[in-house]
C-alpha cells in the first residue's frame, strides 16, 4: 500500500520483460526478480579490475564455477579500497567502480535492485535479458565470451521488446536506437586507443625509466581524451 503508482509500473514492466524474454526469446526467468531491495539511492556494488602498468593484460582471479574472471566484485568499499592498495603498491594500475547489477548465474533468486528501475525502458530491458542470459549461459574461464554474448542478447533482444510492446516507430525504440548508436561510437573510439596505447607501449624497452614511460603514456591518454569532442555523438 505504500509504494508509490510510479514505482508499481516499474516492477510490473519488468514483469512484462521477463514474460517477453520467456516467450520470445526462450529463456525462462519466472524464478527471478521475484522481489524489490531498496538501495535507499545508495550505491551497494563495487568493481574492482587491474593491470599491467605497461601491457593490456589484466590481473584474473579464480573463482568455484565461474573459473577465471578479470574482475572482483565488492560489496564493502572499504575492503575493495584495500584490495586496491594492495595491487598499487605492486605496481599495477587499478581501477574501483560502482556496478548497477549483478548475476548469482540462475542458483539464486537475485532481487530486483531500486536503483535499476531509474532507467530508460530500452535500457532496463536491456539489462534485464543481459543478466537473464547469464543465469542460462555462463561458460568457465570464458569472461569475455559470456560478456559478450549476454551484451548482444540484451541489446537485441531490448530491440525486439521496444518493437513488440510499443512499435518500430516509438519514442521509446528510437531514443534506444540512439543511445546504443553513442554506445557504440564510444566502443570504436575505446578500441582505437587500445591499438594506439600497445604501439606506445611496444616503444618501450626494459632500458627505458619508468618515470618516462609514464609520462608517454599519460601524454597519450590526454590526447584520446581530448578527441572526445569530436564524436559524434547523439546525446552532446
Amino acid at each position: 500500500p505504500n509504494t508509490s503508482e510510479a514505482l508499481k509500473r516499474r516492477i510490473l514492466l519488468v514483469d512484462t520483460i521477463k514474460r517477453f524474454t520467456h516467450a520470445d526469446l526462450e529463456m525462462d526467468a519466472s524464478s527471478l526478480y521475484t522481489s524489490l531491495y531498496d538501495q535507499k539511492d545508495k550505491t551497494i556494488l563495487w568493481n574492482l579490475s587491474a593491470s599491467e602498468p605497461f601491457a593490456m593484460k589484466s590481473v584474473e582471479w579464480i573463482y568455484p564455477i565461474v573459473g577465471k574472471a578479470s574482475y572482483k566484485g565488492y560489496f564493502d568499499l572499504k575492503k575493495a579500497k584495500i584490495e586496491q592498495q594492495r595491487l598499487d603498491d605492486l605496481g599495477f594500475d587499478t581501477r574501483v567502480r560502482p556496478v548497477n547489477a549483478w548475476s548469482t548465474l540462475g542458483w539464486f533468486n537475485d532481487p530486483i535492485l531500486s536503483n535499476m528501475l531509474n532507467r530508460s525502458v530500452g535500457n532496463l530491458a536491456e539489462l534485464f535479458i543481459h543478466e537473464i542470459t547469464h543465469s542460462h549461459i555462463f561458460i568457465e574461464d570464458s569472461i569475455t565470451f559470456n560478456e559478450n554474448l549476454a551484451s548482444f542478447i540484451g541489446e537485441q533482444g531490448a530491440r525486439l521488446f521496444l518493437s513488440k510492446q510499443y512499435g518500430v516507430h516509438s519514442k521509446e525504440l528510437l531514443s534506444y536506437i540512439e543511445l546504443e548508436y553513442d554506445y557504440d561510437v564510444f566502443t570504436q573510439h575505446c578500441l582505437i586507443g587500445l591499438s594506439e596505447l600497445e604501439d606506445v607501449y611496444a616503444n618501450f624497452d626494459d632500458s627505458m625509466d619508468t618515470l618516462i614511460k609514464n609520462e608517454q603514456k599519460t601524454a597519450y591518454l590526454e590526447r584520446w581524451v581530448e578527441r572526445l569532442d569530436s564524436l559524434p555523438f547523439n546525446n552532446k
